[in-house]
């Protein structure tokens, strides 16, 4: 170094070359060095076993990407967000002797809608929008899961429970189950409820057994309010 007034020029340098700046040809730094932890982006035992680590991780994970079981356990995390979430009753159409539901339902957040064709038969058909959606996986198992589900809900809240209900509608007709004599029930009139079949509801009222017969099965829920 040579000193010029008040100056200092560097002329030659080592400490401070160029070169052990790791430039993007050198893949290490210069092993003239003496201090290589001065160099911007030196090389550090620690950082470099911990970026072989990951190296090493993401090679097993791409080798299991593709593997049977991680498609599976994929499939079955994407499947626990398409259950059913809510399930609302729109319609009640009688056709003939039997009943088609409509009714809507979320599934991950979509509202899809849906028709339950003939409720009283042992196995209804269900058909949906839902099982077109192509950004939901359609396995057939979730398919017939999903499908079951919503019939046995709807046909369960057609389902009274037995105890003692009183008329909210104007009037209904009654059978008397030993005369075949038919009766009409006002409203606020309390029957008990002690059988049901797909088609008609067994009650007892004034002492007397009773048949409450179509409409009032798939009504019942609406015509009636349970009472303690």
């Amino acid at each position: 170094m040579k000193k010029r007034k008040d100056t200092r020029l560097i002329l030659e340098f080592t400490e401070f070359n160029l070169q052990r700046f790791n430039p993007e040809t050198a893949i290490y730094p210069l092993p003239n060095v003496a201090n290589k932890e001065l160099s911007v982006d030196a090389w550090d035992r620690h950082q470099s076993a911990i970026q072989s680590s990951l190296v090493r991780l993401n090679n097993i994970m791409g080798g299991l990407s593709n593997t049977s079981q991680i498609s599976s356990l994929r499939s079955q995390v994407a499947l626990e967000n398409q259950n059913l979430q809510s399930l609302t009753i729109l319609r009640v159409v009688k056709k003939g002797y039997n009943y088609d539901v409509y009714l809507k339902f979320v599934i991950n957040d979509i509202e899809y809608w849906g028709v339950i064709y003939g409720l009283l038969d042992k196995n209804p058909t269900f058909e949906s929008e839902v099982f077109v959606d192509t950004t939901l996986l359609q396995p057939k198992e979730w398919k017939i899961k999903t499908s079951g589900l919503i019939v046995k809900s709807v046909k369960r809240f057609f389902e009274p429970d037995f105890g003692n209900w009183k008329l909210l509608n104007s009037n209904c007709e009654a059978f008397c189950r030993e005369s075949g004599r038919k009766i009409e029930l006002k409203r606020g009139d309390v029957v008990n409820l002690v059988a049901w079949d797909r088609d008609k509801l067994v009650i007892e009222y004034n002492l007397k057994t009773y048949d409450l017969r179509g409409d009032n099965f798939i009504y019942f829920n609406w015509w009636f309010e349970k009472v303690d």
